[in-house]
């Protein structure tokens, strides 16, 4: 893939963490997750997110009783 900018990986409910390698696609510029679960989130949030710090604009949706929540990372 000569230039990988973008992408969305949807229904995350039981992954923890992005696959192995994320830190090796600099060319990115935005990554879309719809439908998080909250040890993914944990894991956006902690000190390995050294693996998607060169991504300009994370953006996590999380749906709760009031509907989805979206969080821009």
């Amino acid at each position: 893939m000569p230039c990988l900018c973008r992408l969305r990986i949807s229904r995350l409910w039981r992954m923890s963490r992005l696959p192995q390698g994320f830190q090796h696609l600099t060319t990115f510029q935005a990554l879309n997750l719809p439908s998080t679960g909250d040890e993914f989130m944990e894991w956006l949030r902690n000190e390995e997110r050294y693996e998607v710090e060169h991504i300009l604009l994370i953006q996590v949706w999380q749906k709760t009783t009031e509907g989805w929540q979206i969080t821009t990372l």
